[in-house]
């Protein structure tokens, strides 16, 4: 037993290829009953891998993977069973990531890994790909990998279904696995059911994967391509009355200041009633919270902001209200008796529990399978894309940014999409999906959103730059980007919002780190938004969200954080082929990395060209051979073309435009 117990590491290594999707996922050691782990990076980088959880206390220190060889990492713990433990992977002491190989990732904004644990000698589904609410396009077949200690697959009855379908040619394999194949029609969400009939045992298990095998045709907004979003936390932005509180008078009073810094759009955070600041906690959907102002306040900021051009999104937030809603008051007093009872994901009556946003019981989460629930939402957004209901939209909602839209159900976004589109088609539905993943956000792509936060990017674009690694980019993009996401398809850039790090403090506070992220943000496709304050140079880290949720300052005109905003928004107005969209069918975006520490960045749309230079390293760079072309620069009112001419060198962390010859 214990030669066995020393041998295992090597023999599920041995098991596991390295090259191989899936190969890596955890499992059980029967023998021991202690779950193994694993992580694989090729990155020289990696030098410390750690497992963090609910069964550690989410310690970054108490379950250390041990280097196994060059690339792979592993880690044993003991885990009781029948529980449902969360997860990340922890990558030198600061960097929490999902682990790639997790059976389970949550759909929320925490993306922890998940694994059902069982005991060594019980049946279970240990992995499948796609993974539970995971996403594949045109697989050729889903892989499920079982736990058997008593090998009762050989002998047992399985049938598996794909949305009420029987598969019938199932493939089985050796050590528990059956692949079962998909064929080329099923297309979209898709339910699998898995029945397994024995003597010994009779088991039923199922989920939903999403496949795409199809084109998803989406007709998007297009005044979203040359957008450039600024977000407002009202409550902190600009006080009109000076009762310390912002208000929406005070926006309508800054409307000279953002669109002098070339803002298009904006992202106003929660601005029902709520007795939260925040505002994600909201009691009356139809009402303006009395700090900030009237409804005609608002319909005046609303008419303002459109006479201006300056499109204006709502912050949507209907997955959870706060308990002091009175539909929530009016399941308190009368318990099942409520009408409003099946509007809530209420889980208990004796005593009351219910199912809630996050780790917050203030917030409990709405049921969107009820059609009533579905119907008031959809007449919401009506009343708020024109509040006087007279046919004029312009003193109503551009937009929706819909908060934790990853927790409503897709059928629910679906419908809300067919709705709003019919009563106005260039309406932007804009949803809140905080995954990594790119193809995470296909689903969401599949007539229901416009465009989501491209988390993806963020996250790689930090990467990028603190690890001074440009083919990180350029392997996100080419040809990730333009394989997962449909044409038609947009998002936000971004680099801060009231959930993340200021975009300052996200580069180290590093000017020259921060101002090279930026140009490269305004270099890609999307559309990018401005986190209001960063303009100013503010920084913050959360937690908590008060640090990154400060009062505003505006600065100066001349100040260089605010040149630098204004400078990139007005190089995109004058070299439009930065915002051109860029799909597999028609691209307009290609990189290159000819040298260590350089990435270039091309945009041609057939009309104009236009090439960024970009050093990410912290030393300068003298480039092996020159770069031709006519250098473009800002000269603190716009831009300015020169004469051709040679580019030799970029200091650290330097940026250079040119129109290529």
């Amino acid at each position: 037993m214990r030669l066995l117990f020393l041998l295992l590491p090597v023999l599920l290594l041995a098991g596991c290829r390295e090259e191989e999707p899936g190969s890596l996922f955890p499992r059980i050691d029967r023998e021991t009953g202690e779950y193994w782990f694993f992580y694989y990076d090729s990155s020289a980088s990696v030098q410390s891998v750690a497992l963090a959880g609910s069964f550690n206390g989410w310690s970054a220190t108490a379950t250390p993977m041990k280097k196994r060889t060059d690339h792979l990492w592993s880690a044993s713990i003991k885990l009781a069973p029948g529980k449902r433990e969360q997860y990340k992977v922890v990558l030198n002491g600061t960097k929490w990531i999902p682990d790639p190989n997790a059976p389970y990732i949550t759909m929320d904004q925490w993306r922890n890994s998940v694994i059902q644990t069982i005991r060594p000698d019980e049946f279970g589904l240990m992995f499948s790909s796609p993974i539970a609410d995971g996403a594949a396009i045109r697989p050729e077949f889903i892989r499920l990998v079982f736990n058997d200690p008593k090998s009762i697959l050989p002998a047992a009855s399985v049938v598996v279904t794909l949305n009420g379908r029987p598969v019938r040619e199932l493939t089985r394999l050796a050590d528990g696995e059956i692949r079962v194949p998909v064929h080329p029609d099923l297309d979209g969400e898709i339910q699998v059911e898995i029945q397994i009939g024995h003597p010994n045992l009779n088991w039923y298990h199922s989920f939903l994967v999403f496949v795409w095998s199809k084109p998803i045709d989406l007709k998007t907004p297009p005044q979203n391509d040359a957008m450039v979003l600024y977000e407002i936390y009202i409550r902190q932005f600009a006080d009109s009355n000076d009762d310390g509180t912002g208000d929406l008078k005070g926006i309508t009073g800054k409307l000279p200041y953002l669109d002098s810094l070339g803002v298009t759009g904006l992202w106003l955070m929660p601005f029902n009633e709520s007795p939260r600041d925040h505002g994600y906690a909201i009691n009356d959907y139809l009402a303006i919270d009395r700090e900030y102002g009237t409804m005609e306040d608002f319909r005046q900021l609303a008419m303002a902001a459109d006479e201006r051009g300056i499109d204006l999104w709502m912050d949507f937030v209907i997955n959870h209200t706060d308990t002091t809603h009175p539909w929530f008051l009016d399941i308190r007093k009368k318990g099942k008796e409520s009408r409003y009872w099946t509007w809530f994901q209420m889980t208990g009556d004796q005593p009351l529990s219910w199912k809630y946003f996050g780790m917050d019981d203030g917030m409990p989460k709405l049921n969107f399978q009820n059609p009533e629930v579905q119907d008031y939402f959809l007449k919401m957004a009506e009343f708020w894309m024109d509040p006087d209901q007279d046919g004029d939209f312009s003193d109503g909602v551009d937009g929706f940014r819909c908060d934790a839209a990853i927790e409503v159900p897709h059928s629910y976004w679906k419908r809300f999409r067919a709705h709003v589109k019919k009563i106005r088609p260039d309406v932007t539905i804009l949803g809140e999906i905080w995954v990594a993943d790119q193809l995470a956000l296909l689903p969401f792509y599949d007539q229901e959103f416009d465009m989501t936060f491209d988390y993806p990017l963020y996250y790689t674009l930090r990467d990028a730059i603190h690890e001074q690694k440009p083919d990180l980019l350029m392997r996100f993009w080419q040809p990730m980007r333009q394989e997962v996401l449909p044409s038609g398809a947009q998002w936000v850039t971004f680099t801060s919002n009231h959930d993340n790090f200021r975009s300052l403090s996200l580069f180290r506070e590093n000017r020259a780190e921060w101002n090279l992220a930026q140009n490269l943000l305004f270099a890609l496709p999307g559309t990018p938004m401005v986190y209001y304050g960063d303009e100013a140079g503010l920084t913050g880290k959360n937690p908590p969200d008060t640090n990154v949720r400060q009062k505003m300052v505006f600065p100066a005109p001349t100040s260089d954080f605010y040149q630098t905003y204004r400078s990139l928004i007005a190089l995109r107005k004058t070299f439009p082929v930065l915002a051109a969209r860029d799909y597999k069918e028609s691209p307009t975006l290609t990189f290159s990395t000819p040298e260590p520490g350089l990435l270039i960045v091309h945009r041609s749309d057939g009309n104009q060209k236009l090439t960024g230079y970009f050093n990410l390293s912290p030393a300068g760079l003298t480039f092996k051979k020159p770069y031709s072309g006519k250098p473009v620069t800002w000269n603190g009112t716009a831009w300015t073309v020169g004469e051709s001419r040679p580019l030799t060198d970029l200091p650290a962390y330097g940026v250079s435009w040119l129109i290529p010859d």
